[in-house]
């Protein structure tokens, strides 16, 4: 590697879509380099990444603000996050330091950077994220996951690598996955979620639809509804579907374990706009119909899913315009048109970065690591 095989600092998270990259680089990289990770410790990497076998270091972050009433309390609390991850840095010595996004990775890239480590980063999002904009100002190498994602970069432009994803995606037949999942083979299937964590909104605003797809005996929807939504949701289709069963048309989950099946045995996806889902969507070839959270920081993921609608890999639908009624008619209009679909899923896999981001992060690594 570029940065001589030394150790590698990989930092960032607070979202699956901030961490699963930063993930599938210590896999690829492991036996190679020895990596650890820095993050906050009541977050998804201080559940997910000891679970990986890679050193988990904790440090406790705040959310970045800009509000004046929030800022005496951001500054304390920033200024201890910074003395901790100078310990960290000054204790571990990496040859070099990746960050991810998410608020916990900027204490550690601001350090690296004042004890002359080299930093780099990797933005997930069509509008890069604050602490990476930062990160960038104070001269870390740019990796972006779209060609158009902007980011301060004047030093040197930013490269675009992709994002990575589960080498598994994409590369699964259909008819073997639906029978592994207990699916049905000869229904199309439309797969239901909301990101990592689910999405109440979208959980609910399938439920209120299902009333209007009965006389659909060709439909099936495949629900994930997020951990956290999945007795609540359960609890709203048992009131409204008492009298009226489901079964055959219909199934409730709270975790997609195997994704990348789920994904093959899908004839189309409802879901979020986050970039994780939005790459993964690409590499599998599955048509999707975003709806992107508009409870996020810039905005972010509608500019995903425009992106992803640009390509003609999806279609988009904002919160504000969606009914039982809408969503059924945007729904039908692309199950029952098979070559609508098929156009879609050829767009997506033409144009995905994904499967490639792994090899084009580390030669990005290997090539600007000794420079940084």
């Amino acid at each position: 590697m570029g940065f001589h095989g030394g150790r590698l600092l990989l930092t960032g998270g607070g979202t699956g879509g901030h961490l699963y990259p930063a993930l599938s680089l210590a896999r690829h990289l492991r036996g190679r380099v020895e990596v650890v990770y820095v993050g906050h410790p009541d977050k998804i990497e201080g559940r997910v990444v000891p679970g990986e076998n890679i050193p988990f270091y904790p440090l406790v972050a705040v959310p970045l603000t800009t509000s004046l009433r929030k800022m005496p309390g951001f500054l304390w609390h920033f200024a201890r996050s910074l003395v901790q991850a100078f310990g960290l840095l000054v204790r571990l010595r990496p040859a070099l330091v990746v960050g991810f996004g998410g608020y916990v990775s900027l204490p550690v890239g601001l350090v690296a950077r004042g004890l002359g480590i080299p930093v780099a980063v990797h933005e997930q999002n069509v509008h890069a994220g604050l602490a990476n904009r930062l990160m960038v100002r104070c001269g870390a190498l740019a990796m972006t996951t779209f060609p158009g994602t902007k980011i301060d970069s004047s030093n040197r432009p930013p490269i675009v690598t992709g994002c990575p994803v589960r080498t598994e995606i994409g590369s699964l037949d259909r008819m073997v996955s639906r029978q592994a999942l207990g699916l049905p083979a000869d229904k199309k299937i439309c797969l239901v979620m909301g990101g990592s964590g689910g999405a109440r909104f979208i959980n609910e605003s399938l439920v209120k639809m299902l009333s209007l797809t009965a006389y659909r005996k060709d439909w099936f929807f495949l629900h994930v509804t997020g951990p956290a939504y999945l007795e609540e949701t359960r609890e709203m289709v048992g009131r409204l579907f008492a009298g009226e069963p489901l079964q055959g048309r219909y199934r409730i989950e709270g975790y997609a374990g195997e994704i990348a099946s789920y994904y093959a045995a899908s004839d189309m996806a409802v879901c979020r706009g986050g970039s994780t889902t939005v790459n993964e969507l690409s590499c599998a070839g599955l048509p999707a119909l975003l709806i992107p959270s508009p409870n996020v920081t810039d905005n972010h993921q509608e500019g995903n899913a425009r992106y992803l609608e640009s390509l003609g890999a999806a279609e988009v639908m904002l919160e504000r315009d969606v009914t039982p009624e809408t969503l059924h008619a945007r729904i039908a209009a692309l199950l029952d048109d098979p070559g609508r679909l098929a156009d879609m899923a050829a767009h997506g896999k033409a144009h995905a970065l994904g499967h490639k981001a792994l090899l084009a992060i580390e030669e990005c690594l290997w090539r600007h690591g000794p420079s940084l």
